[in-house]
């Protein structure tokens, strides 16, 4: 353990991985309960997870449903079994409890499952059996995400490879069967809509490094070996070479070419560390006896690696405004950087600069106030968007009204097109208009306006559009939205719809988890792409992991089982204390809030994520760069981080106004 801690600090001086920092900056500490259905491969991969969570100040509970060799139809059989005769003991664990008193046991926050290794690259054998696991789960631990483990390749030199009777189908050597059960894995995946846990992925990098190869041993005579001796092995993933005892008392050497040495258990475990508690193993200090310190860390790099491949994140979206004014706009000046109820409000007042009106936001942009159309500054944002991974900015809109749409097209628009950054449009005015038909008319208009645009963002070929809805009184109704397709589509051809939906659930009683849903009209509209909303404060309030991810994973799997996809927001902050009487300020936390926002988000599934927002000053929800904070490219760094990209921040623009 000295070793270790004496290595970490070496590495820390020169690497500083992120996990050297969770004691003081990190995340906060979780607790995760864990039921695996597997059988002793999951055990391998899972042996020392609990090590890991608790070095990290972590708290695991795991139960775990395992069957030796068994396959995903013989846990479904088991199932089968207890529903035919609740005291057959062929429908029970060795827990003496079935998968279905499993289910109900804990609430789960992950249900996993796996074929067993000997099937695990024919691609037939997990059907139909998987779907009917991932069913009952859904039906018994509604509030767990189902994750799909997926196991390794057997060593280069197991007789499955190299025996003279192989089983017709079977892949023939170590690269063939990863690139099989690697294809069926990610398929299986797919089909029932899990992330997977790449463990499988993590054992074939370390494997093809050369650092974790088993290398035969030349030296080593098989034929006259006596016990104890064994041929070297060390830094193998696998058990390798040990010597049994057969029925007559004799001992014999035997290859274990499938289960997970020391090595390869550490291993499996880092990679089912980052998967379950959203952070890096890279750092931890936990090293169990018998691995050297310097493989550990080789290997926390492996795991780290194969997750962060694997956890290819949803599309990341930010709410962006083209509303505001600087103070020499000769009609509207100072426009939404002030609101008359500020000019009375104690906060706003003491915050006041000589030339400026009481603020209406509790920060400060680093940019100062400035204009929109401001290409400049336009141009900025869209740079520090693609130093954070942002992938693209859904641009409020308004049509005309105070002549916002030339701040559209003469700030975010020519920038996004001079820096090759996409933008789509959110449409307020689905919610606000007056005629229906006037609308429609509205709505086609500005799509054939910017669809053609080089930067306006596509998904499946079709520009995007965000239909905006307060949950209250929502501006449309489930049989407007196939009218509204078919005459907007009938001008500006086929379209990707985003519809903000969201309401109260009054039959979900305490279960605060369900308070909030799709509504079921909606979900049963054909034509809608996608469902979101713009926010958590104007529909429940909420601010860390605990509280939101249930929420979100109930109205992600609503979403998913119609067929839909799902956009989740996240938020750093709120605070509209000045300019309201009767605030509601949700707690940054110093970046935790907008951590736990993204975890919950990525938990759940979501396939894309809006960030609200940008610069929505007002209610300080804003990432945008703050001379109130002590960093002011702080949240652009959490998003970069949490994207895997590397944050630089671009120079301040020079717009020829005093500095800030």
């Amino acid at each position: 353990m000295k070793r270790l801690k004496l290595l970490l600090l070496f590495a820390a001086l020169f690497i500083v991985p992120t996990a050297s920092l969770q004691a003081d900056d990190g995340p906060a500490r979780r607790t995760v309960r864990l039921l695996t259905v597997g059988n002793s491969l999951s055990q391998d991969a899972t042996h020392y997870l609990g090590d890991l969570a608790k070095a990290a100040g972590h708290t695991l509970v795991h139960h775990e449903c395992a069957i030796g060799g068994g396959s995903l139809e013989q846990h479904w059989q088991k199932n089968v079994a207890r529903e035919k005769d609740a005291a057959d003991p062929a429908g029970r664990y060795p827990s003496g409890k079935s998968l279905l008193e499993e289910l109900q046991a804990e609430k789960w926050d992950v249900v996993s499952a796996q074929q067993v290794s000997s099937k695990s690259h024919d691609i037939a054998s997990y059907r139909p059996f998987a779907g009917h696991l991932r069913d009952l789960i859904a039906r018994h631990a509604p509030t767990a995400r189902l994750r799909v483990h997926q196991t390794w390749q057997y060593r280069a030199d197991s007789w499955q490879f190299t025996g003279p009777d192989p089983v017709p189908g079977t892949p023939r050597s170590a690269d063939a069967m990863y690139a099989a059960l690697s294809q069926a894995y990610r398929e299986i995946a797919k089909e029932l809509n899990a992330p997977l846990i790449p463990v499988g992925d993590a054992f074939h990098r370390a494997i093809a490094s050369g650092k974790f190869a088993d290398k035969p041993d030349a030296d080593f005579d098989f034929n006259n070996a006596t016990r104890p001796a064994l041929p070297r092995q060390s830094g193998s993933l696998y058990v390798g070479w040990q010597w049994k005892q057969r029925e007559d008392g004799k001992w014999k050497l035997v290859l274990d070419d499938r289960h997970a040495s020391i090595a390869g258990r550490y291993l499996g475990a880092c990679v089912w560390f980052e998967s379950l508690f959203g952070e890096s193993c890279e750092g931890n200090c936990f090293v169990p006896a018998g691995l050297d310190s310097a493989e550990a860390l080789e290997l926390q790099r492996i795991a780290h690696k194969a997750g962060a491949e694997m956890a290819a994140r949803p599309l990341l979206l930010a709410n962006y405004y083209c509303w505001h004014h600087d103070g020499q706009h000769a009609k509207r000046p100072f426009l939404h950087w002030t609101y008359p109820s500020s000019e009375t409000n104690a906060l706003a007042k003491k915050a006041q600069r000589p030339g400026e009106p009481p603020p209406n936001s509790a920060f400060r942009p680093l940019a100062g106030f400035y204009d929109s159309a401001d290409p400049k500054v336009a141009e900025w944002h869209v740079q520090l968007a693609k130093a954070a991974g942002i992938d693209a900015f859904l641009v409020d809109w308004w049509d005309t009204h105070n002549g916002l749409d030339q701040n559209v097209d003469r700030g975010i628009v020519a920038a996004a097109g001079k820096h090759g950054f996409h933008f789509a449009l959110l449409d307020e005015r689905a919610q606000f208009h007056q005629k229906f038909e006037d609308y429609q008319a509205m709505l086609a208009r500005a799509l054939k306006r910017y669809k053609d645009h080089p930067s306006y963002l596509r998904i499946d070929g079709r520009p995007v559009v965000y239909l905006y809805q307060v949950a209250a009184d929502p501006g449309l109704t489930a049989a407007e939205f196939p009218l509204l397709k078919k005459h907007v589509e009938g001008d500006v051809g086929p379209v990707y719809w985003i519809v903000d939906k969201i309401a109260h659930d009054h039959a979900a009683g305490a279960d605060r988890d369900r308070e909030k849903r799709i509504p079921a009209d909606w979900l049963a509209v054909p034509g809608v792409d996608c469902f979101g909303f713009y926010s958590t404060f104007s529909n429940f309030r909420a601010h860390d992991f605990d509280a939101l991810v249930g929420r979100y994973r109930y109205m992600t799997k609503l979403a998913h089982d119609a067929g839909k996809k799902m956009l989740l927001p996240v938020h750093p902050g709120h605070d509209n204390s000045y300019f309201r009487d009767d605030p509601y300020v949700m707690p940054r936390r110093d970046g935790q809030t907008l951590r736990d926002y993204l975890r919950a988000a990525t938990d759940a599934g979501a396939d894309y994520i809006m960030v609200t927002s940008w610069n929505e000053w007002p209610e300080s929800t804003v990432v945008e760069p703050s001379s109130s904070w002590a960093d002011p490219y702080q949240y652009l760094k959490i998003l970069a981080e949490w994207k895997g990209v590397s944050f630089t921040a671009p120079p301040l623009p020079l717009t020829g106004k005093k500095s800030p």
